[in-house]
């Protein structure tokens, strides 16, 4: 009987030295798991981040060009308008001439 009681003995030491080994191998387990989480959670964050960049510099750029081209447009019909009044006056001006010249 004694020699069984030392075998249970040594099983109990040796089950309570694997218990802390295990302990850590499950801890290490879940930290490894844990920094693939986080670090897949970056990566997703840093690539969402540089779609929004993306998305705002392309947005900039229509924005500008859409402004650009309400700009060209503007000043476009100003001189068009310009163009426009200046003929008008030369009419008006010969308009006036002819009615000088019909009052003599």
């Amino acid at each position: 009987m004694p020699s069984s009681s030392n075998a249970n003995n040594s099983s109990d030491i040796l089950s309570e030295v694997r218990k802390p080994a295990l302990t850590k191998c499950i801890d290490d387990a879940y930290s490894c798991i844990h920094l693939n989480e986080i670090k897949t959670r970056l990566d997703t964050s840093i690539q969402n981040r540089e779609e929004k960049k993306i998305r705002i510099e392309a947005s900039n750029l229509i924005h500008k060009y859409v402004v650009d081209k309400f700009i060209d447009d503007e000043i476009k019909a100003a001189k068009q308008e310009v163009k426009y009044l200046e003929d008008l006056h030369g009419m008006i001006k010969m308009i006036n001439k002819k009615c000088n010249e019909l009052s003599k």
